[in-house]
C-alpha cells in the first residue's frame, strides 16, 4: 500500500514547506544548564568546587536525587537514585533539598543578563532560550552570540551545552542530546535537513509525558527517525495529541509559544510637603529619607538598579532633575548616600519645593551574577573598583571618568580606545569585556609607559635590518647594550593602501645607562622600503 507524503509524520505536508521555513527561520537559541542548581548550592555555601552533591525531592514514596554536580556523576550517582543508595555509592557527598525558587531567580537574573543580546529571552525548567531572530546581526551574527555566551559562562564556571536552530523544540532537543562540540551545535534551517538532523536523537527529545514515551519504548519506538518513518494516523491512535503536537513544534509545522522575561518597570519614590521645603539642611535630609525608601523598596522587591534619578518640582511649576549612574546595580543605603553626597547642593529650590521624587532605572534581579558564578575575591575587587568609579563620576560628572574599550589591532596605539564611564553604562555591550589572553597567547612584553604618538628618534645600526647601537631622542644619546628583537608588527589589511601604514620591526633595547626602552624600523630594508627610527615607550 502507497503512503503519501502528508501521511508520514516527518514528511512535509506542502512541496514548498522547506522553502517556507527557510524564507521564515527563526534562530532560536537554547542553552541547558544541567549542573546550576549543584554550582549555585555550592557556591552559596562556600563549598570546594569538586564537591559531590546530591539534590533531592520526595518521590515513588523515597527521596530521590532530581540533580547531582559533575563529581557527585563520576562517583556514580545520577538523578532518580534514592537518597539512601547514594549515601553508600559515595560517602563524601552532600545532600540537600532542592530549591527551586532559587534556582528560578539564578534563571531569572541570568535571563535578564541576556537581554544584552535580544528583548526575547526566557527561561524553563533547565535552562535558557533566546529568540536572535533580527538581533544577531548586531552582534555578528548567532553563531557569534552563541560563542560569546559560552565563553562568558564557561569561563564563569557553568558548564553549558547549546544549539541554535529554526524552532524551540529542535534547539532543546540538540542541546540536550547531541553529542555537541563545547562550541554548540547549530541545525540546518530547511525542513528536510532538520528532519534528518534529528533523526537520530532519542525519543525522549521530543520532550513527552511519562506514558507517551512509555509506549513508544514498549512498540520498539528507539529513535525520532523510527517515528518520522511512520503513518501520523498509525501512532495518534495509541498515543495523546501532545505526542502529534510536539513533533509538529519539533519540525516548525506549529507554532510554539514561548514567554519571554519582562524587562524591569522603573521604581518611584516620592514625597509632597505642604509648606515649601528649601535650605540645605531640608534637602539633604529629603534626598537622604528618599533614598531611605528607595533602597528598603528594591530590596523587598529583591531587584537592583543600574541608574536612577533624583527629580524635584519647584513652587512655581518647574522641574528639573539629576542624573546617576552605577557600575554595578545596587540597592545598598551606603552606596547610595556616598554617590549622592552632594546632590543637596546641586538642587536650586528658589523659593522652595513642592515634591520632590527619586526614579530607579535598569532593574535586574538581586541575585548577583558575578557573586554566584565568581569568587568572592574576584567579586570584591570588582565592587570597589566600581563603586570608586561611580563617586569619581558623581564628583567630578560621567564625562569626565573615562575608560579604556580594547580594540581589533595589533599596533599598540589601536589596541584601545578611551570612552567616558556614561557611554560604557549606557551600552551594556558585552564586547567592552577585555579578553585575557591565555599564556599560549600573550605577546612579547609591552613597556609600561607608551608614548602618544611614537616620537622619531636618530639610530645608528651597523646594517639596514640589524638592532641600533646607538639611538638619541631628545636631548639624550645612549649607547645599546643589548637588544631583543625583531617583533613584526603589519598593519591590519583594511590600512595597507593608506598612509603610514608600514610593517614595524620592534626592538627592546637596554642602554649603557640602564635605560630600558621600546622602539622600532617603520619600513622593510629588505623590501627596498625608507625606514625610519621611532620611540614608542619605556620598560619599567
Amino acid at each position: 500500500m502507497n503512503v503519501s507524503l502528508h501521511d508520514r509524520i516527518g514528511a512535509s505536508s506542502s512541496a514548498h514547506a522547506g522553502a517556507k521555513l527557510a524564507s521564515k527561520a527563526r534562530e532560536i537559541l537554547y542553552l541547558f544548564l544541567p549542573f546550576l542548581p549543584t554550582t549555585r548550592l555550592i557556591r552559596q555555601q562556600g563549598w570546594p568546587a569538586d564537591t559531590p552533591v546530591g539534590l533531592y525531592h520526595h518521590a515513588q514514596q523515597t527521596d530521590r536525587l532530581l540533580f547531582v554536580s559533575q563529581t557527585a556523576q563520576r562517583a556514580g550517582l545520577y538523578p532518580g537514585l534514592s537518597v539512601a543508595d547514594a549515601r553508600t555509592h559515595c560517602v563524601s557527598a552532600q545532600f540537600h533539598a532542592v530549591e527551586p525558587d532559587k534556582d528560578r531567580a539564578c534563571l531569572l537574573a541570568l535571563a535578564q543578563w541576556c537581554r544584552r543580546y535580544t528583548p526575547l529571552a526566557g527561561i524553563d525548567e533547565c535552562g535558557l532560550w533566546l529568540d536572535l531572530t533580527g538581533a544577531s546581526h548586531l552582534f555578528g551574527g548567532y553563531e557569534a552570540v552563541q560563542t560569546d555566551i559560552i565563553t562568558k559562562l564557561s569561563d564563569a564556571g557553568l558548564d553549558v551545552s547549546s544549539a541554535v536552530a529554526p524552532t524551540y523544540g529542535a534547539a532543546w532537543a540538540l542541546a540536550h542530546y547531541h553529542d555537541a562540540a563545547p562550541s554548540g551545535v547549530i541545525a540546518p534551517i530547511r525542513r528536510a535537513a532538520l528532519s534528518d538532523y534529528l533523526s537520530s536523537l532519542p525519543v525522549a527529545a521530543l520532550r513527552l509525558s511519562a506514558a507517551d514515551e512509555a509506549i513508544l519504548m514498549q512498540t520498539g519506538l528507539r529513535t525520532i527517525g523510527d517515528i518520522f518513518a511512520l503513518r501520523r494516523a498509525a501512532l495518534s491512535v495509541r498515543l495523546t495529541a501532545n505526542f502529534l503536537l510536539r513533533v509538529d513544534q519539533l519540525l516548525g509545522d506549529v507554532a510554539e509559544p514561548l514567554q519571554p522575561v519582562k524587562e524591569r518597570q522603573p521604581v518611584y519614590v516620592a514625597q509632597h510637603w505642604a509648606e515649601p521645603l528649601a535650605g540645605l539642611e531640608g534637602l539633604t535630609q529629603m534626598v537622604t529619607d528618599l533614598l531611605a525608601e528607595l533602597s528598603d523598596k528594591l530590596m523587598k522587591k529583591e531587584q537592583v538598579a543600574r541608574w536612577f534619578e533624583i527629580g524635584w518640582q519647584r513652587v512655581d511649576g518647574s522641574c528639573a532633575r539629576l542624573h546617576y549612574h552605577l557600575s554595578r546595580p545596587s540597592n545598598e543605603l551606603a552606596l547610595l548616600i556616598r554617590l549622592c553626597a552632594d546632590a543637596a547642593e546641586k538642587i536650586d529650590a528658589e523659593f522652595g519645593l513642592s515634591c520632590s521624587w527619586i526614579q530607579a532605572y535598569g532593574l535586574t534581579d538581586a541575585v548577583s551574577i558575578t557573586a554566584l558564578l565568581g569568587t568572592d575575591t574576584q567579586t570584591a575587587q570588582a565592587e570597589k573598583a566600581d563603586q570608586l568609579l561611580d563617586i569619581l563620576a558623581a564628583k567630578l560628572g560621567p564625562d569626565r571618568v573615562q575608560r579604556l574599550v580594547p580594540q581589533e589591532s595589533w599596533q599598540a596605539e589601536q589596541r584601545e580606545r578611551r570612552t567616558t564611564l556614561a557611554q560604557a553604562i549606557d551600552k551594556h555591550s558585552p564586547h567592552l569585556d577585555w579578553q585575557v589572553p591565555s599564556p599560549a597567547q600573550m605577546l612579547a612584553p609591552r613597556p609600561v609607559r607608551l608614548l602618544d604618538p611614537p616620537e622619531p628618534i636618530q639610530a645608528v645600526a651597523l646594517l639596514p635590518d640589524n638592532p641600533p647601537v646607538m639611538v638619541r631622542w631628545r636631548q639624550h644619546s645612549w649607547q645599546v647594550r643589548r637588544a631583543t628583537g625583531p617583533e613584526r608588527i603589519g598593519p591590519s589589511w583594511w590600512q595597507i593602501d593608506t598612509h603610514k601604514t608600514r610593517s614595524r620591526d620592534y626592538y627592546r633595547i637596554e642602554t649603557n645607562e640602564g635605560a630600558r626602552l621600546w622602539i622600532y624600523r617603520e619600513g622593510l630594508p629588505e623590501r627596498g622600503e625608507d625606514s625610519a627610527w621611532y620611540l614608542h615607550g619605556f620598560f619599567a
